[in-house]
This record gives C-alpha cells, structure tokens and sequence, in this order.
C-alpha cells in the first residue's frame, strides 16, 4: 500500500467523531476511480493494519445506503471492471438475498400482531427488558430500527434478530448500517451466514472474518454461490487472520 494511502487511513482512524469520520469518507469515495481503488486496498489489509480495518468498518457501515443508489451502483460497477475488481463487479450485480421470505411466512408474522404500527413503535423506543424483548419478531423496519438505537437493547437479542430464518433483508440491512451493531463480530458473522441478508452486503463482510469462519462458508450450501466463491478467494490469497 502507497504511504500516502495509508497515511489517510490514520488520519481518518484519529477523528473522534462519527459523523466527521463518515463524511470524510464518503468525500474520499466520491471519485470513482478512488472508491474501487480503496476497497480493493482495504480487503487486502484489513486484517493487518488497524487503521484499515477502522476504516472498512466504516464502509460497511454506509454500504447499504451506497448499494441503494442505482447510478452509484453504475458507476462504480463500470469502474471496477475497468481496474479488474472482480469481486466488487460481483457484489454490485447481485444486491438481492439468496432466499425471499415468502407471502405465507410473512402473513403469519402479520397475524402474530397485536399492537398497531404506532404503538410497537412507542414500545420498541420506551421499553426494557421483557417488553423489548417481545418485540424481537417484528417484521416492521421502522419497529426494528427504533429497537437498534434502544440502549437496552441486547447483542444477544441483536443476534436473534440477524440469525433468524426466514427473514427479511431490510431488517438485516438495517442492522448492517447501524453503527453500534456493524462493529461487533458476531453481528458480522451472523449476517454474513443468513441467506436471507442480501448476497453484494454478505461479501462486503467477509473480509472482517477469520480463516475458519470463511472455510465454513465455503461449505454453506445454504449460502449464495457467489458467497461462498469469494470466501474461499480471500482465504486462497491468505487475506485472513
């Protein structure tokens, strides 16, 4: 890696606050040449440098919101083929999950309601404890963020939430772009493992995982083929702790 790219690594590992962090990277991905250029960069060292990892753990943090923008997708789809980024030409044309929760498991969700919408919402902000807790199998984003940002809000229950199958992928995204949460390496795993998390989002978070993590994937026949392909990619090239 060029000094000059791993200085700016370390420059942005020293800003204190979040928001500042995030815009600094999102000015330093602006240019698409520079976006390709800093994902192929970060996965190659994320293991090995701290300041990288701080700073691909940002970009997952905003790729959600990135992948939803079609003429950022574009973009950088035309970009990366231009540089030989094959992996990320392969997580951009493939935004969907492996598997679609379906109308039958999603009516039974429904029927398993008893508050209105505004009412869960209250809750999902107010409560703790066992009333949080009820709320874990709302298939509503709106209830699932408010749980997220609760301080009372359990890595346990966060995890019951983004292990379960079936599943809905704006819920998993959701947690995916949730600052608290996206750090955490259990959260990583267990989103990275549901086919029901949206296959380009599921690449984007291997890299943050070990060697024996990723030889498991690659033996997930649950999993996204193309899932699985990168796994065993970033461990062949020894892209792994």
């Amino acid at each position: 890696m060029a000094s000059e790219a791993l200085e700016f690594y370390r420059r942005l590992h020293q800003i204190s606050d979040s928001e500042l962090r995030r815009k600094r990277l999102e000015e330093e991905i602006a240019p698409v040449h520079r976006r390709v250029q800093l994902f192929s960069e970060m996965i190659a060292t994320v293991h090995s440098i701290a300041a990288v990892r701080e700073s691909y753990l940002l970009f997952c943090e905003i790729a959600p919101t990135l992948v939803g923008d079609y003429d950022w997708v574009a973009e950088t789809y035309g970009e990366a083929q231009r540089q030989g980024a094959l992996e990320l030409c392969v997580a951009l044309l493939h935004p969907r999950a492996h598997r679609d929760i379906t109308p039958d498991e999603v009516e039974r969700d429904l029927n398993r309601l008893d508050d209105t919408l505004g009412e869960r919402k209250t809750k999902a902000r107010r409560s703790r404890g066992e009333r949080l807790e009820r709320l874990l199998l709302d298939p509503a984003p709106s209830v699932v963020e408010l749980l997220l940002d609760n301080p009372g809000m359990s890595l346990a229950w966060t995890l019951r939430i983004a292990s379960r199958r079936p599943n809905y992928a704006a819920l998993l995204t959701l947690i995916m772009g949730h600052r608290r949460w996206v750090r955490l390496p259990d959260v990583q795993l267990s989103l990275a493992r549901n086919p029901y998390m949206p296959t380009g989002l599921a690449m984007f978070l291997l890299p943050l995982l070990s060697g024996q993590t990723l030889r498991e994937i690659e033996a997930d026949g649950t999993l996204a083929p193309e899932v699985r392909d990168f796994a065993l990619k970033l461990r062949s090239r020894g892209i792994v702790c």
